[in-house]
């Protein structure tokens, strides 16, 4: 009986162990994504890249997800590029992409 008492305790020592490493890697993921999201706005901010190349680089970084733009804001790059008004925004297109 102490037996299994020591089995349950080791296995549920060892179930603690692997969540508090898989809270730990997901609080250090956090923290590079948040990272990425600070310097794209840096880099938006100080000018040195405009919407839509921030827009593209959140996309590419797979940050889109946690951006919520305003109507007209985000455009698809490509050949509708600072045109809005025939532009599709990125959000829906992206959230959609996310829930296949």
């Amino acid at each position: 009986m102490n037996r299994r008492r020591n089995e349950n305790a080791t296995t549920e020592e060892r179930h603690r162990k692997f969540l508090l490493q898989s809270l730990r890697a997901a609080a250090a993921q956090v923290r590079l994504w948040e990272a990425e999201l600070v310097e794209i706005g840096t880099a938006l901010g100080e000018g040195l890249i405009g919407t839509d190349s921030a827009v593209d680089w959140a996309r590419d970084s797979g940050l889109i997800k946690f951006l919520r733009l305003p109507e007209g804001v985000g455009r698809v790059a490509g050949s509708t590029r600072g045109k809005t008004d025939q532009a599709t925004d990125v959000l829906p297109q992206m959230m959609a992409e996310v829930d296949q």
